[in-house]
């Protein structure tokens, strides 16, 4: 562990681990001129609602580019918390505890998550005014659904498509559909009391700070690494 951290207003945790099965290194692969990991760190530095930015990772690869960056802390994540199974909730009370070992009580967390380049410093701020105006206990960053949800169903070995069936009966002419919403993985705020009572940060009491589907992608595979591009490249 390394860094400097001071009693500022929010802590952003960066989680970066080195493992990817889809994409191997993905957090370090360049994408349109920086790596990935970059332009999360670049947006939570650039967001008028973060004091401190930590990123935690097993990957020295990672942790260096981090302290070039000029992050305030880095935290060499042990084995147990980098594998497929370790939960994020793990992860973050790990780097509580590094911060709370600095002789810093946090009071607001925020998890930016390296695979959503498209989530600008603005929507940081946004979701944090959210949080702040509405008292929440939480606040995740979410997008709207891009087809109707009754297009949506579970397969069984026979692939029967009985449950499409019944939904769409069920359901009106899609112009008339409710609008569902879907997690984006980009942005979590919480109090630290709340995160520690609900292990996490969505509850009952949660509330949804909506984003574009444009600033959502989510990079898990090469195509949404490709989209990615294409989008980086449309604002250069």
């Amino acid at each position: 562990m390394a860094g400097n951290i001071d009693s500022l207003k929010s802590h952003a945790i960066i989680p970066a681990r080195r493992g990817s099965k889809r994409l191997p290194g993905k957090n370090m692969r360049e994408l349109a001129g920086k790596p990935l990991i970059q332009w999360t760190i670049e947006a939570a530095q650039q967001s008028r609602a973060i004091g401190t930015v930590i990123v935690t990772s097993d990957d020295p690869a990672v942790l260096s580019l981090a302290l070039e960056l000029g992050v305030d802390a880095v935290i060499d994540r042990p084995f147990e918390l980098a594998t497929d199974t370790a939960k994020t909730s793990a992860v973050i009370m790990h780097a509580i505890h590094f911060i709370k070992a600095q002789g810093v009580h946090p009071n607001t967390l925020c998890l930016l998550q390296a695979t959503s380049p498209l989530r600008t410093a603005n929507d940081i701020d946004d979701a944090h005014d959210l949080y702040v105006a509405s008292k929440a206990p939480a606040v995740i960053s979410v997008c709207q659904l891009d087809h109707p949800i009754a297009w949506c169903g579970a397969l069984d070995e026979s692939l029967s498509m009985r449950d499409f069936a019944e939904k769409i009966r069920e359901e009106k002419l899609s112009q008339d559909h409710e609008k569902h919403y879907r997690l984006n993985g980009a942005i979590y705020i919480a109090r630290y009391d709340a995160f520690i009572r609900m292990n996490g940060f969505l509850s009952n009491e949660t509330l949804a700070y909506i984003m574009s589907r444009e600033h959502s992608i989510d990079i898990d595979e090469e195509m949404d690494f490709k989209l990615s591009q294409l989008m980086l490249d449309k604002y250069a």
